[in-house]
This record gives C-alpha cells, structure tokens and sequence, in this order.
C-alpha cells in the first residue's frame, strides 16, 4: 500500500483557473471550503487571469476569510494552462485536482 494511503491525514490542492468568472467562484470556493474535514486538509490557489469583472475581488474576499485559499494573478491573460501551472507551482498537496468552470 502507498505510503499516502496510510497516512491518518492528506492535503488536497485544488487549483482554479478564473477568468471573468465573477457568477462562479463563490459557489465554487463554498463547496471547496466544505471539503474540510480532520483527514484532509485542504488548500485551494485560484489564479485570475487578467479578469474584467468581479471575480478578483470575490476571490480576494474568500481569501481573506479562508487562510487556506490563496489567490494568484496574471497581469495579463495568458490564457486557461498558463494559470494552470503557475497554480500547480505554488501548491504543496499530496494531491492535486484541478476545478473547472466555464461562463
């Protein structure tokens, strides 16, 4: 048996790729957030990529409730995978998953 699975504890990293996604991301992070339990510890890094509406601040307002949300922005938008693996650099899970959302 992998040693991960005999852990009493394990870390998720659930990286989110957000771009003008403002009617989303609080549904989503809620859901993230409730995923908490006392075996999984939870990290969640949302990258926005250059988003014109609403969805930095919504996800900085989440971040600053949850020390376990980070937020990440690009300057400019680089597009879905090169959000994706700015998140995939800054997350410390022993396993990660990706969340998807679409406008």
């Amino acid at each position: 048996m992998p040693e991960l699975w005999r852990r009493t504890r394990v870390t998720l990293s659930v990286v989110i790729s957000c771009f003008n996604e403002e009617h989303t991301p609080g549904t989503c992070l809620q859901r993230m957030i409730a995923l908490h339990s006392d075996d999984l510890e939870l990290e969640v890094v949302v990258v926005d990529h250059c988003s014109r509406d609403r969805s930095p601040a919504i996800v900085r307002e989440f971040a600053s409730r949850y020390p376990d949300v980070w937020v990440l922005r690009h300057d400019r938008s680089l597009r879905n995978g090169a959000a994706l693996r700015t998140a995939f650099r800054k997350t410390f899970g022993d396993l990660v998953a990706v969340a998807v959302s679409s406008n």
